[in-house]
């Protein structure tokens, strides 16, 4: 059986149900589940499965004593971040799961997660990682020395301010992981045809190669019910395995729902001052 697809949300928002329904159709021989509240129960459609988290925080309440809040973003929005790992990691031991997928809920899937190429991405994003249930292990057990070590402490929120906002984050641990932990493979998410978004508002790392970018945000073309980007210089198409709709992109995403895209021609960009697929040539 392919791998889990995991989703955490602590509270219903609408954008929600379009990365459920687009992982159920990228992956359908995949258990797509929502870890929520109660009322998220109504985002889970066509077989969406919903647990309550509140019933797997044995490992998350003992990090919320010792956790620091240094962030401009609210105590319990940080908090939660933090904690979600502890509570997959608590989900996977009870139900038994050795591996999975585990997505923010404004990222959109369009690949199938069950290639084993994929599966060594994990911890380098925060909102896209391929986890183990031994690399969860490492992963919270690493967050919570860091908290609990005054001098380790000192040296996340040294880091988080040499990366330019000073803000300390479960993205930033998963940087500090990686650097502390030099063995494990690191990809940014692209592969050789492909690629894992890291944030539809931004470009790619000045160091590696750069796609076209339209309104600020990476410009993404649909060819036969597939996404792609463009590479600057060469041209070259790279297929779009996840888009992450973060922050004031939310709104685009009922637009990129692949459902959908019977009904767009082929080829087209989206024109996000419109929100309309543009017919285009390739």
């Amino acid at each position: 059986m392919d791998i889990p697809i995991l989703f955490l949300q602590r509270n219903h928002q609408e954008h929600v149900k379009y990365s459920l329904q687009q992982a159920t159709v990228s992956n359908p021989s995949s258990r797509v589940i929502l870890l929520g509240t109660a009322d998220c129960d109504t985002l889970c459609e066509g077989g969406v499965e919903h647990f309550l988290i509140s019933n797997y925080t044995e490992s998350a309440s003992p990090f919320e004593a010792i956790y620091q809040h240094k962030s401009t973003n609210p105590y319990i929005y940080t908090l939660f971040n933090f904690q979600r790992w502890f509570i997959l990691k608590d989900f996977m031991k009870q139900h038994k799961l050795s591996q999975c997928c585990v997505l923010d809920s404004d990222v959109l899937l369009y690949t199938s997660i069950d290639s084993p190429r994929f599966h060594s991405f994990s911890m380098e994003f925060s909102w896209t990682s391929f986890c183990s249930l031994d690399r969860l292990d490492s992963f919270c057990s690493y967050v919570m020395k860091q908290f609990q070590d005054p001098t380790l402490y000192s040296r996340t929120v040294y880091y988080a301010e040499r990366l330019g906002h000073g803000l300390v984050s479960d993205m930033v641990l998963c940087d500090l992981f990686h650097l502390d932990h030099p063995n494990l493979p690191k990809c940014f998410g692209l592969f050789s045809d492909c690629f894992f978004d890291h944030n539809v508002n931004c470009p790619l790392p000045s160091y590696l190669f750069q796609v076209e970018q339209l309104d600020g945000k990476k410009k993404v073309y649909l060819q036969s019910n597939q996404l792609y980007c463009k590479k600057v210089g060469s041209g070259d198409f790279i297929r779009i395995c996840s888009l992450h709709f973060q922050g004031l992109a939310k709104p685009y995403m009922k637009h990129f729902v692949s459902p959908g895209f019977s009904a767009v021609s082929s080829p087209s960009y989206f024109d996000y001052q419109t929100s309309r697929w543009i017919p285009c040539s390739l």
